[in-house]
């Protein structure tokens, strides 16, 4: 991350926390979510959409089709402004997709320098949906 695109603290919080804005109502455009020209989402290790895809023909991140998440529930769990990084524990809740009673529950690093989202690394399970993250 270049040194002079570096952010406070709240200011990244505030932009890693229009990802899942965008998730709730199931747009990220009308959610106002920032991606960088070149963001990507990588899913438990694996390359999913954006400007870096090793085939070469993935959809930019912004243009991915998701469904609403109305009772998602997120908290921040990490920031480090030195190098960018945003991590949030979010609960995706109910939403009939993941089996009765579950919902898909993850750890999610942005990386957000220049007022932008550049990357998000997403590691998650599907579990009980009323899951709570470990740490209140």
């Amino acid at each position: 991350m270049p040194a002079d695109k570096r952010m406070p603290r709240e200011e990244m919080i505030r932009i890693a926390s229009l990802y899942p804005k965008g998730l709730i109502i199931g747009n990220w455009a009308n959610a106002g979510t920032p991606f960088a020209k070149d963001a990507y989402r990588i899913e438990n290790g694996t390359f999913v959409v954006g400007a870096k895809c090793p085939s070469g023909n993935c959809t930019p991140i912004e243009a991915q089709k998701i469904i609403t998440h109305p009772h998602l529930e997120r908290s921040v769990a990490a920031v480090d402004e030195e190098e960018g990084i945003v991590v949030l524990w979010m609960n995706f809740g109910f939403t009939n997709s993941y089996g009765p009673g579950n919902a898909l529950v993850t750890f999610e690093a942005f990386k957000v320098w220049g007022g932008e989202i550049h990357a998000v690394e997403a590691i998650f399970r599907v579990l009980p949906q009323e899951t709570k993250r470990g740490w209140e």
